[in-house]
C-alpha cells in the first residue's frame, strides 16, 4: 500500500496484522530458516544461496554425486542437469527484491514455508 492507503487504513482499523513465521529457533539455534530477511541481508543473498544449496559441487543437491536419488546412475542424471545462467539468476535477484521490498515480506501471499503435496494414481491396462 502507499502510505496514503496505508494510514486510511490504519484510521478504519482495518490493518490486521498477519503473522508471518520465516523461520524455527529453539533456545538461540536454528532449526530452520527461509531464504529471506532476516537470515540473509537481502534477498540476492539469499538467492544466491539457494542455487549455492542446489549447485554446491560437494554437497549440493544437484551435485552431490547422487547420494540420494532413486535414480540407477544419480551422477550421471546430475551431470545432465544443467547449471542456471547469469542472466536466469540475475532476473531472479530482481524479481524477488522487487517483491520483497514491495510488500516486505517474501513471498509476498503466502508463508515462507508451504508444502504442495501431489498425487496420481493410474490403472495401467496391459
Amino acid at each position: 500500500m502507499n502510505r496514503l492507503t496505508k494510514k486510511i487504513v490504519q484510521w478504519m482499523g482495518k490493518d490486521t496484522l498477519v503473522p508471518n513465521p520465516v523461520g524455527l529457533e529453539k533456545d538461540g539455534e536454528i532449526l530452520l530458516k527461509s531464504y529471506a530477511p532476516p537470515y540473509y541481508r537481502n534477498m540476492e543473498e539469499a538467492v544466491l544461496a539457494f542455487i549455492d544449496h542446489k549447485y554446491n559441487a560437494k554437497q549440493g543437491t544437484f551435485r552431490d554425486g547422487g547420494k540420494v536419488t532413486g535414480w540407477q546412475d544419480g551422477r550421471a542424471i546430475q551431470a545432465a542437469i544443467p547449471q542456471y545462467s547469469e542472466q536466469a539468476i540475475a532476473a531472479t535477484i530482481a524479481c524477488c527484491k522487487y517483491i520483497y521490498n514491495r510488500y516486505g515480506r517474501f513471498p509476498a501471499t503466502t508463508g515462507a514455508f508451504r508444502t504442495l503435496l501431489a498425487y496420481q494414481a493410474h490403472q495401467l491396462d496391459p
